[in-house]
């Protein structure tokens, strides 16, 4: 989960440098006007780092889950003794 957590923030990371770059071009030119391509990439991102987010999300309510589980189980035989 911490590996997991250190690589979204690096993309986050990369969201930003691109961000900044787009709003330089946008100060230098008056408006921003990233080409066809780019545009492309930025929607391909979107939509990926939201799928990302779900499984993330996922993942964290699984091991939340399996947690929960394990203590109920150690209750349980504590319960029992």
């Amino acid at each position: 989960m911490t590996d997991l957590s250190r690589q979204v923030k690096a993309v986050g990371g990369n969201l930003n440098q691109i961000a900044a770059h787009l709003n330089r071009e946008a100060l230098l030119q008056g408006r921003a006007s990233p080409n066809k391509d780019q545009q492309a990439q930025i929607e391909a991102s979107e939509r990926a780092l939201k799928a990302l987010a779900k499984d993330i999300d996922r993942l964290f309510v699984h091991a939340a889950k399996r947690r929960k589980a394990r203590v109920d189980a150690i209750l349980r035989k504590g319960d029992g003794a």
